[in-house]
């Protein structure tokens, strides 16, 4: 992949730390994979955020079918009969 040159600052502290504990020989590829460490990151909470607002959203439409169902509104076909046990089992959950 074609490398691009680019110039950023940053704080004193963070580049005595890079002097420390990075050859120089390394910097370049050690920087590299830190930003893109750091975008992973940043797109898994994207999408763990996502998840939560599409869950609220789930949660909220199950919350309202299980506060407006009742036993009389289910339609039963003549061949899916429920037998009265299984009603039964139904009216339990309900």
């Amino acid at each position: 992949m074609k490398k691009v040159k680019i110039t950023f600052n940053i704080t004193a502290d963070v580049a005595q730390m890079l002097e420390e504990r990075v050859p120089k020989r390394k910097r370049n590829r050690f920087i590299e994979e830190a930003v893109h460490a750091r975008f992973s990151i940043m797109e898994e909470e994207k999408r763990m955020r996502e998840m939560v607002i599409a869950n609220k959203a789930r949660d909220e439409e199950l919350e309202l079918i299980d506060n407006g169902l009742e036993l009389d509104d289910a339609i039963f076909e003549d061949d899916d009969l429920l037998c009265e046990e299984e009603v039964s089992e139904l009216d339990d959950y309900l």
